[in-house]
């Protein structure tokens, strides 16, 4: 079989030949011996064939749901490569995933997976924040307030699930995205700034409306409640740190908070500590 070829060029057009087979039926991928087999070219010596394995699954999970859960574990495994241009491909699958498939269960896991490299080197790094610039920042076509609260949760649960607890990536992010524009900044910039600075203002507003609906519901010491109301409170910290205006209107409906038992005294300290620097 050519995929077990010594020579590196004859295994990558192996796995090109192969992709033009599976185009004619998808369904092959099912099977458990090619599964197999392009897992073992995902982890190929030679970065080419990780990547000619890796654009093979990409080009065709999308479409079928079914394939997404099978080699989602394969693929995701790939963000860790040595390789540059491999990393980049899984990124971009996985973000293509997340806006293809939002009904996918491991998106916040996506996102988590996307945050542990937003310090790798600077075209990886440039990428993921287009990636969340994506995901979170840009309304969708003719999107439903549900699209906006979706996005909302989708932040909020990253932040629950942060590995860095202070979420300095993304305090990174939001830095990047709504820094001011100086004398080298293009119209089409500043164009977007503003567009992501409104979009902001919206998830805000969303992240407090939230707040006091989680309120209620967390009076019946649900613990899945409080987390939640703790992971709003704190999102909504983080763009205050960032953008202080967004937060400002709220201080009166939010300042009720320094006083609320909650799970995370420290994450409800320093939103208090940022919200007093409003008033």
């Amino acid at each position: 079989m050519e995929l077990q070829e010594s020579a590196i060029g004859l295994r990558t057009k192996a796995m090109k030949a192969l992709a033009a087979i599976i185009s004619a039926d998808p369904n092959l991928l099912h099977r458990k011996e090619l599964r197999l087999g392009v897992h073992g070219r995902f982890m190929d010596q030679a970065a080419s064939v990780r990547e000619a394995a890796v654009d093979l699954v990409g080009r065709f999970v999308l479409d079928k749901p079914q394939l997404t859960l099978q080699y989602y574990p394969m693929l995701s495994e790939r963000i860790l490569d040595k390789g540059i241009a491999v990393r980049k491909r899984v990124i971009k699958i996985l973000r293509d995933i997340c806006v293809q498939q939002p009904d996918f269960p491991k998106l916040t896991e996506i996102c988590i997976k996307l945050i542990r490299r937003i310090n790798d080197e600077d075209g990886i790094r440039e990428l993921i924040a287009k990636v969340f610039l994506d995901l979170w920042f840009t309304e969708g076509k003719d999107e439903t307030p549900d699209g906006l609260i979706k996005r909302v949760v989708s932040i909020t649960e990253a932040v629950a699930e942060s590995p860095d607890q202070n979420c300095d990536w993304f305090k990174l992010l939001l830095n990047q995205y709504l820094k001011p524009g100086d004398e080298n900044t293009t119209e089409k910039d500043e164009d977007q700034r503003l567009r992501i600075k409104a979009q902001s203002k919206k998830m805000v507003d969303c992240l407090v409306d939230s707040v006091l609906k989680l309120e209620n519901f967390s009076a019946s010491e649900s613990v899945s409640n409080s987390s939640r109301l703790v992971s709003c409170l704190h999102t909504i910290y983080l763009f205050a740190e960032a953008v202080p205006n967004l937060v400002a209107r709220h201080c009166t409906t939010l300042h009720p908070y320094l006083n609320m038992k909650c799970l995370n005294r420290l994450i409800i300290w320093s939103f208090i500590t940022s919200l007093s620097r409003l008033r």
